[in-house]
């Protein structure tokens, strides 16, 4: 997940993604790359998928219409060599024969009437501002006590406290309070990061984004 990753946020640089293409080309290694947040841009300019850089088809481009047109819809599509997508497709029968003939059907009348770019538009402002309000509100009770990514787009900032801090043991405080993180171990095979949560403010209203950081600081007694 190069771009707006889950859970930090960060973006591959084009240079690290050039680095990692050549790596793949030179031990032939296949790359997949995830890239459902790509769209969702709000500051800075647009990086290149690495999957533009494939000369080899060493990129599986997989993305999805979850994030930009409907949580619900679930309809996704995949880039990459013919012979391994016939693969997963079999695969996916296995699974669950097919995604659904009417969201597939919405999608492509959404995008064949050309509506898509129009409501891009609009969630990017929506987005926008609610990345703002979490990051000023993080900037306000957090400063000198905690860092965080600042990301240019998606839906998630990553924040670290000193590392006495325990985001693990404080979890069910913060739902008593009313407040839901995600401890920074549920993101590592070893369950380090204990100091550091993955904080969303895609579904949270601007008011309830400042009260949740807020919340948080006391919380954490900062």
């Amino acid at each position: 997940m190069p771009t707006f990753q889950n859970p930090s946020g960060v973006t591959l640089t084009e240079t690290r993604r050039n680095s990692i293409i050549k790596l793949a080309e030179k031990y032939g290694i296949l790359i997949v790359e995830d890239d459902p947040y790509n769209a969702l841009r709000y500051d800075g300019e647009n990086i290149k998928p690495i999957k533009a850089l494939d000369r080899n088809e060493n990129v599986i481009y997989m993305s999805s219409f979850s994030k930009t047109f409907c949580p619900g819809v679930r309809v996704a599509w995949v880039v990459g060599p013919k012979d391994l997508i016939r693969k997963m497709v079999i695969g996916k029968q296995g699974a669950d024969l097919h995604t659904s003939s009417l969201n597939q059907a919405i999608v492509a009348e959404y995008c064949r009437n050309n509506l898509m770019e129009n409501h891009l538009k609009d969630i990017l402002s929506y987005y926008k501002e609610k990345r703002d309000i979490m990051l000023e509100s993080i900037e306000r009770h957090f400063k000198n006590v905690a860092t965080w990514t600042k990301p240019q787009g998606g839906f998630f900032v990553w924040m670290s406290l000193d590392k006495k801090e325990n985001t693990d043991e404080l979890f069910s405080k913060a739902v008593e309070k009313g407040v839901i993180y995600v401890p920074g171990s549920s993101f590592c095979v070893d369950g380090s990061n204990k100091n550091s949560m993955r904080l969303s403010f895609a579904t949270v209203s601007n008011e309830n984004i400042k009260k949740g950081i807020q919340l948080l600081s006391e919380i954490f007694s900062l």
